[in-house]
């Protein structure tokens, strides 16, 4: 019995010193409002569309994920942009695709 308590509060402390990395990208497709992508981890290829000259914020919610950036939905190709960082610009040109990564 008191190996299944030592396994129960090894597991316990397993768990709860596992961290989720939450982050947040907001983002205008041309409207007046922003447009959020906000999820916990790395993800592959999200598409969206965010407008040339429209203010982009990225935040990592003090983690280490980065954001990359492409002018294409499948996210391929030459990257339009990225940062390790929390990151806000107007972009220089449309975007379609974010990924994430290193979380």
């Amino acid at each position: 019995m008191r190996s299944n308590v030592a396994f129960t509060s090894l597991l316990l402390v397993v768990l709860s010193s596992t961290t989720v990395s939450a982050w947040q990208f907001f983002y205008n497709s041309g409207g007046t409002a922003d447009e959020v992508e906000s999820r916990d981890g790395n993800v592959g290829c999200v598409s969206l569309y965010h407008q040339k000259g429209k203010w982009f914020h990225w935040y990592r919610e003090e983690s280490d994920c980065c954001i990359h950036m492409y002018t294409n939905s499948k996210c391929s190709g030459t990257q339009a942009g990225w940062s390790c960082t929390d990151w806000s610009k107007q972009a220089s040109g449309d975007l379609y695709g974010i990924k994430v990564t290193n979380c």
